[in-house]
């Protein structure tokens, strides 16, 4: 070498694809007393057997269970296409599309390609199908190319993702909201939505809070955890207008005082490939319609032909009030208090946050017996969505002994003396 620009070319090296490497250079003079000098170390590392010229990239939307990926490779090669969830993606690896036990998302035998045959600098598109892809999640594709000559090792080849974008074929304009001015009940509800297609269909149900995280389209379409009866949810509804808001009426619906529920609901076109949007979940719980400022409270002793209560309701509305025996008194419930037993009122009305009294008269108690004296009230639409409360008691005797048991005195064969 001499003191200009000198380039030297290496063959036959048997060098990885895609590999670091380290190169050193070292010179002296041409004494060779090895009194040079070495260079810096020069890291190299070799490209890829196969590269893209053009990154892959969606040649469309994808619908619901296909999704096409068009590229081009810059050597005629071989390549492998595949689908995750994005939040699977991380675990995919070159090594991992390679093998079809581990595709991830819909029919591993359309669902995925592999080691399909690829023209060098020509437009492709791996398209695949069978995906039942979800559009409430977000996906990932994932193609690996590799030369002609690669002969399976993955560790040659050119390994790349693109986001996918679903095509959603119906949504939300307006999320469903629960009917301003109309309270949910035990049985049943009101629902405003309007859908931003001009027509489609709907599904919706309510569920508890407790479960609403694991509620996902394929679940609601089959109303899993729905509460209810089958009028308590919509299936396949068909809807006309993204104009004027829908308003829906559920019933049988059995909600609880004591629970939290969540609405749900999933909308379509008509074209049926499971292409849609499932709402943003609305909370809710059902209120009592009237409860108690204070509970029942007997006002005297009660007798076996009067029984006289006090309380006071938060609102105005009615009261049903029933007396029963002890066995009955874990059966009673908003709905049979109405009817239960043979010593109740008939409906009262009551107003709010004032001392109501109830008196029962003509029940011809049994002394020594316990009873249970019970109140329901609601408020005046009489949907079974009150509060109930009651009051135990006793009936005392009419006289008792002092002297318990009695005492005998003077007993002899002739007799005794009673004392007590």
């Amino acid at each position: 070498v001499g003191n200009s620009l000198t380039k030297f070319h290496f063959s036959d090296c048997r060098m990885f694809w895609k590999t670091p490497y380290t190169l050193w250079v070292y010179l002296e003079d041409m004494r060779g007393n090895r009194d040079g000098s070495k260079t810096e170390a020069i890291n190299v590392t070799t490209p890829a057997s196969n590269d893209f010229i053009d990154s892959p990239a969606l040649t469309a939307r994808a619908v619901s269970d296909t999704v096409s990926i068009r590229f081009s490779a810059e050597k005629k090669g071989v390549y492998w296409c595949q689908v995750t969830e994005e939040k699977d993606s991380p675990l995919m690896d070159d090594f991992r599309l390679k093998r079809v036990t581990d595709v991830l998302v819909g029919n591993p035998n359309t669902c995925a390609k592999f080691a399909q045959q690829v023209p060098a600098q020509t437009m492709v598109s791996c398209v695949l199908t069978g995906c039942n892809f979800n559009a409430e999640k977000l996906y990932t594709g994932f193609i690996y190319l590799e030369d002609e000559f690669g002969g399976g090792d993955s560790t040659t080849g050119t390994f790349q993702s693109v986001p996918i974008t679903l095509s959603v074929s119906n949504s939300f304009a307006k999320n469903p909201t629960l009917t301003a001015g109309v309270e949910p009940t035990r049985d049943g509800l009101q629902v405003d939505l309007l859908p931003s297609g001009a027509s489609g269909n709907l599904w919706g149900m309510f569920v508890r809070a407790a479960v609403a995280e694991f509620v996902t389209r394929d679940s609601l379409l089959q109303f899993v955890n729905a509460q209810g009866t089958t009028t308590c949810r919509a299936e396949q509804l068909p809807l006309t207008s993204n104009t004027v808001v829908t308003r829906l009426a559920f019933s049988g619906c059995s909600f609880s005082f004591a629970e939290s529920y969540m609405i749900f609901a999933y909308i379509e076109d008509s074209g049926g490939n499971n292409d849609g949007r499932i709402s943003t979940p609305i909370p809710f719980s059902v209120s009592f319609s009237n409860s108690f400022v204070s509970v029942p409270a007997l006002t005297r002793t009660p007798f076996e032909n009067f029984v006289e209560l006090k309380f006071t309701p938060l609102n105005s509305g009615v009261a049903f009030a029933s007396i029963v025996e002890e066995y009955l008194i874990p059966q009673l419930s908003p709905e049979n208090i109405q009817t239960a037993g043979n010593c109740r009122l008939p409906t009262t009305a009551v107003l709010f946050n004032r001392v109501e009294t109830l008196r029962f008269e003509g029940c011809n108690l049994l002394p020594a017996m316990v009873y249970g004296a019970f109140v329901y009230i609601e408020g005046s639409r009489t949907f079974n969505d009150g509060q109930v409360s009651a009051v135990d008691f006793e009936l005392p005797l009419a006289n008792d002994l002092l002297l318990s048991p009695p005492e005998i005195t003077n007993l002899d064969a002739d007799g005794f003396t009673l004392v007590f």
